[in-house]
């Protein structure tokens, strides 16, 4: 078990493994912890929630299917698969309507630049999937709003 270095307390292993799944790379060490986290008690709903409330669930299911694909229960890892399925869909849903409207505002005399949410995503991860959103933000000046409306 791991170290809270906040607290000098050890980490419950749903969180540890969580931690561990984290991650856009995996390298030899953290795949061996997991593992061993895995052949430990997991109480799963913890650890599903907890990747959920960090919403790092798709790393969550990735890493798990790759590392301990035969070892996580079955019911969990399929319940991860639908939700990174979904996800990544309304991820491409969004990039669509980004696409869309940042082709109508390409005839404005005036900057609407997207930040966060897609853009974020594949900077930040490489991936559309790395990080979950659910709506496009944009910046611009306060002069314009009314006309970007």
């Amino acid at each position: 078990m791991s170290l809270d270095p906040k607290r000098g307390k050890q980490l419950r292993p749903e969180l540890e493994l969580v931690l561990c799944c984290a991650r856009t790379r995996m390298d030899a060490a953290t795949s061996e912890r997991i593992e061993g986290l895995l052949r430990g008690k997991i109480d799963w709903a913890d650890a599903v929630a907890t990747a959920f409330h960090h919403q790092v669930a798709s790393y969550l299911y990735e890493n798990l299917r790759t590392v301990g694909n035969d070892i996580v229960p079955l019911v969990w890892l399929e319940s991860l698969k639908q939700y990174t399925r979904e996800s990544s869909g309304l991820a491409f849903s969004l990039l669509s309507e980004l696409m869309r409207i940042h082709k109508i505002f390409e005839a404005e005399p005036f900057p609407l630049i997207p930040y966060k949410g897609p853009v974020l995503s594949w900077l930040a991860y490489g991936s559309l999937a790395g990080r979950t959103f659910i709506d496009l933000d944009f910046v611009t000046q306060q002069k314009n709003i009314p006309r970007a409306t």
